[in-house]
């Protein structure tokens, strides 16, 4: 069966759809409905349906807006937009975001049937796919690098959106997919986040149980909506696994280093970094002084300071403009710490850049 959640914000419209689905005897079934577009794409993201019926104009947020948070972060999704506007600049932004049909209100039963019918095929046909894709989509580095920053955090939310960004790459690449592709997809994703933890410090045998579980259950994988919740999965568990496990100082310090790389360019302080991996702030104030023999203020004002002297060299900006991008909201200040690790100011460093070209 196909799961199918319809979004209409008339309550009579639902019903009705309802009933046509009930009665269809297509491989169909309603998991869910919603009244506005922010619950369609919350409940779009929970229930993880086959197919998305959609009005446009609904409160809080419109079914354009709706369908295209939905695809981007299920791109296989098939939405079907059920409306009585029918404005060419609605069709046309519906075919922008992919839509599988767009119908106009009041739909005939059979014009719907034949929509779905098609779509069911569609969905047939991507799930007895050819399984040798695999080999030819990588999974990117940084969006791994991203989901396991989350899992080291124990930020299971986020975590679980960059898993769902690493599958939908892969989906979006791989048109039809079989059961042997998408389990294939999980193997790797399961071996490659494991391999990361145990370089990173983790022993193997912390981790083999919730390795053997997850293994399991890729068995039951037959869709991309059961891939999504066994990423889902992965992440809940190896968070679970972590927490149970002594900090590995190295591991924060990497992990402190990467949020300051990537928090650099507005005011960020000690605190809020250690609020991020679980610490108090004189505790990782220390560990960080004995790592890498240097204060954390000190590493983050050396970051900021190389960023500018490379925007000062290789770009036009002006200093007001640079002091602020690296996170000096004071252009006097930014001039001072600049002189003191220098010896110039940013003007005299930029002149003696260029002169020496």
């Amino acid at each position: 069966m196909y799961k199918v959640l319809i979004c209409e914000d008339e309550a009579l419209e639902r019903q009705v759809l309802r009933y046509l689905l009930a009665n269809s005897e297509l491989p169909l079934e309603v998991a869910g409905e919603a009244a506005n577009g922010q619950d369609a794409v919350k409940l779009s993201f929970s229930l993880l349906p086959d197919i998305v019926l959609m009005d446009i104009k609904m409160p809080s947020m419109d079914g354009l807006s709706a369908a295209k948070a939905i695809k981007d972060r299920n791109p296989v999704v098939e939405i079907v937009i059920i409306t009585a506007y029918g404005k060419f600049s609605y069709s046309q932004q519906a075919i922008k975001y992919q839509v599988a049909d767009y119908l106009l209100k009041p739909v005939q039963p059979e014009e719907l049937f034949n929509t779905l019918k098609k779509i069911i095929t569609r969905l047939e046909q991507r799930q007895a796919g050819p399984a040798g894709a695999l080999e030819s989509t990588s999974i990117k580095p940084g969006l791994l690098k991203e989901m396991i920053n989350h899992l080291l955090l124990y930020n299971p939310e986020q975590g679980k959106l960059a898993c769902r960004k690493i599958i939908s790459e892969f989906l979006s690449q791989n048109r039809q997919f079989s059961r042997n592709l998408l389990a294939s997809l999980a193997v790797k994703l399961l071996v490659l986040t494991t391999q990361i933890l145990v370089n990173g410090g983790i022993a193997e045998e912390e981790l083999a149980g919730v390795n053997n579980e997850l293994a399991a259950a890729i068995n039951s994988i037959g869709r991309p909506q059961e891939l999504m919740l066994w990423g889902d999965q992965l992440v809940d568990k190896f968070i679970m696994i972590i927490k149970q496990i002594p900090h590995n100082d190295r591991e924060i310090i990497e992990l402190v280093k990467d949020l300051i790389h990537h928090n650099y360019s507005r005011e960020y302080t000690l605190a809020q970094a250690a609020s991020e991996v679980h610490l108090s702030p004189a505790y990782l104030s220390r560990i960080f002084k004995q790592k890498v023999r240097q204060s954390f203020t000190g590493y983050l004002t050396q970051h900021r300071l190389q960023q500018a002297r490379q925007l000062l060299l290789h770009t036009e900006r002006t200093i007001d403009e640079i002091a602020y991008s690296v996170g000096y909201s004071n252009n006097s200040y930014f001039t001072a710490v600049f002189k003191k690790n220098t010896g110039l100011t940013p003007s005299e460093y930029r002149l003696k850049g260029k002169n020496a070209q």
